[in-house]
């Protein structure tokens, strides 16, 4: 076994070239279609693993084999040749792109997330605003741009903390880095069910799999001295295991968490294997032409693979055959942009020495992409038709949904703050997360008055404002007990978030309706996103209709009580995507935007619910004449309808009051 082969981080590592084709591969077709390759996302996890190992041998040889220091500022200068040039590149041209194709609206979203890309903080501004990788309706055009990020700030911290555990720990290197992996490991596992966002996009979380490349690079000289055949098994067993994760993993999978330890030493077991004296490994695939040829253009690849995707999927619905078409633009963009952008700034002579000439590089690209992102947003116009609307009365919205046939002037909330357009339950913490499994008591109003208790999920909160208006105005109080994604009804749910069955919603379910009846309210209303529920459930749409109002009928009998009524409120209609996107790019003609009842509401869902009820002995609101007439309009004069896809705006949601106090009976 020669030192050339063993080295973690040589380039004659073929078989590493190989696995980078699988693994770009697998998140491409993952991302053309999910049902073609439904765990293909986790190939980032593979790039990861070879990351950690290439960087970590890289900068193993620094460190003990120098006398002069392990040369951060070179190892810095080279990382930012070899993957700035690429990623500004692609970012530029996807906002302009993105400027060019899509709805005004979507323009603010696209530059904030360009901004934190081109800060390289991606990761983390995804993690702040809860994206769900897996469950996401409306992606960013950059939110492939995480796993770079996240790799970026492995870069930074990384040769410092291997550099202080060599001078501190050099006899015990490997325990000490195997320490911090073990703890990246477990905190990974913990958030994955409680704050999945940052186990999924944060380094604290994900740093143990690039440190388990680090570790193999730490071994390499005793994983070289396996025998060839067990080198051989090794290296099979990961390949099966990385093409397993592919195909058995998907959107439900509670992911990263411990799930994820089966690409990640799967592909630790195939670099493993490449490091023995074995000729019967994955390396006589992985060697071939084809995957040299794409591991060599796979970093571009990646990152032009989904701008190119999900760009047209927003305008346009795209069939198979136009995904295949996109994929083959993809790759020949990568293998024009690896051969005049990647390669030739990545060894170009003028910005190896002096140094600072590839600080300037990053620098001047940072600046740049950060100055386009600016631009971009500031171009965004006023977003209305520059007339105003007459203002919505009361007796205007009882006579149906009255339209304007432009986007006012004066609209309320405005198509920019639309998404902030809450109600206060949010800021109070009385509307609670996916983990809380307590009931929060918050009344609003006089408890010596009528008391009503509204039970459910999101859908439940978006009727606050209206119902507490009208109910405060009677002199009563209103108990509001809301969870996100859970529903009043009795039945178990999962949770696309968490990737697994909702405990937490059973257990505060169970503890709410308790404070309801302590709380002991004249009237209840329940109402949840139910055609969410039949969209996510194990089971067939059929079935999850029969315990779901078998669920209603359980939760009602729960809640009976002499002189108290029950009242059951419809689901509101729900949009693909945000209509307001859609109004953004017709501020002159709305009425373009509009869409049948039929389209947007689940009516057989309606109707069972409805009989459910009445069989239950309680009384059935149907509110999607609340929301529609003829048509499912998105403003109702100067008034915006929906903050969202599926949630209507606490403005709107107060101009229902009128209808909410005849509910009650307060009118």
């Amino acid at each position: 076994m020669t030192e050339q082969k063993i080295a973690a981080g040589r380039r004659t590592r073929r078989d590493i070239q190989g696995l980078r084709t699988i693994a770009v591969l697998g998140v491409v077709i993952n991302h053309a279609d999910r049902s073609w390759l439904p765990g293909g996302y986790v190939g980032v996890d593979v790039f990861f693993v070879i990351s950690g190992f290439l960087i970590t041998g890289q900068l193993l040889r620094r460190i003990d084999r120098t006398t002069h220091g392990p040369g951060l500022m070179t190892f810095y200068a080279a990382r930012i040749r070899r993957l700035l040039p690429m990623s500004f590149l692609v970012l530029v041209v996807t906002l302009v792109v993105s400027k060019i194709l899509l709805p005004p609206l979507t323009m603010l979203t696209v530059a904030k997330d360009g901004a934190a890309t081109a800060l390289y903080g991606s990761n983390m501004w995804f993690a702040h605003n809860k994206t769900d990788y897996l469950a996401n309706q409306s992606p960013s055009v950059f939110q492939h741009y995480w796993s770079l990020a996240l790799e970026e700030q492995f870069y930074l911290f990384w040769p410092l903390i291997l550099l202080a555990v060599t001078w501190a720990f050099r006899g015990r290197r490997l325990l000490v880095v195997a320490l911090l992996a073990s703890a990246s490991f477990v905190l990974c596992v913990m958030l994955t069910d409680f704050r999945q966002p940052w186990a999924f996009f944060t380094l604290p979380a994900r740093a143990w799999e690039l440190a388990v490349g680090a570790l193999l690079a730490l071994v390499a000289a005793r994983v070289a001295r396996l025998g060839g055949s067990a080198g051989a098994a090794l290296g099979w067993a990961g390949l099966i295991g990385i093409i397993a994760s592919f195909a058995v993993f998907g959107d439900d999978t509670a992911f990263p968490g411990v799930a994820v330890s089966l690409p990640v030493l799967s592909t630790a077991a195939v670099i493993a294997a490449g490091m023995t004296d074995t000729s019967r490994g994955p390396e006589l695939m992985l060697r071939n032409r084809p995957f040299q040829w794409i591991g060599d253009r796979s970093y571009s690849l990646y990152l032009w693979h989904w701008p190119i995707l999900l760009i047209p999927a927003i305008r346009w619905d795209l069939n198979n055959v136009e995904r295949i078409v996109l994929v083959a633009l993809a790759i020949g963009l990568s293998t024009l942009s690896y051969s005049l952008v990647e390669q030739p700034i990545r060894s170009a002579r003028l910005l190896v020495k002096p140094q600072w000439r590839s600080y300037a590089l990053g620098v001047g690209m940072t600046g740049i992409a950060l100055g386009a992102a600016a631009i971009v947003f500031a171009s965004v116009g006023p977003l209305n038709a520059g007339r105003p609307a007459p203002a919505l009365t009361a007796a205007a919205l009882r006579a149906g949904v009255p339209s304007p046939s432009y986007v006012p002037s004066n609209l309320t909330p405005t198509l920019r703050g639309a998404t902030n357009d809450n109600p206060v339950v949010y800021a109070d913490g009385c509307h609670l997360d996916f983990t809380a499994t307590a009931p929060k008591r918050c009344i609003f109003g006089d408890e010596t008055g009528v008391k009503v208790a509204l039970i459910g999920d999101s859908h439940a909160t978006q009727w606050f404002p209206g119902l507490r208006a009208a109910v405060q105005d009677a002199g009563g109080s209103l108990m509001p007990l809301t969870k996100s994604a859970c529903p009043s009804f009795d039945v178990t749910v999962n949770n696309d978030s968490l990737g697994r069955e909702y405990r937490e919603c059973d257990r505060w379910r169970q503890a709410a309706l308790a404070m309801v009846n302590e709380y002991a309210p004249d009237v209840v209303i329940l109402t949840n996103f139910g055609s969410h529920y039949r969209d996510i459930a194990a089971d067939d749409p059929a079935h999850f209709d029969d315990k779901w109002v078998a669920g209603l009928a359980t939760t009602v009998e729960e809640l009976a009580s002499p002189g108290r009524r029950v009242v059951i409120l419809g689901d509101s209609p729900d949009w693909e995507e945000s209509v307001n996107l859609c109004l953004s790019g017709h501020l002159n003609d709305p009425a373009s935007c509009a869409k049948n009842p039929t389209e947007l509401t689940a009516p057989d869902l309606i109707e069972a619910e409805r009989t459910a009820a009445t069989n239950a002995g309680a009384t059935f609101i149907n509110t999607t004449p609340w929301l529609c007439a003829d048509k499912c309009e998105a403003i109702a004069e100067d008034v915006l309808i929906y903050r969202d896809e599926s949630h209507i705006t606490a403005r709107y949601s107060a101009m229902l009051a009128p209808r909410f106090a005849q509910i009650v009976n307060l009118s």
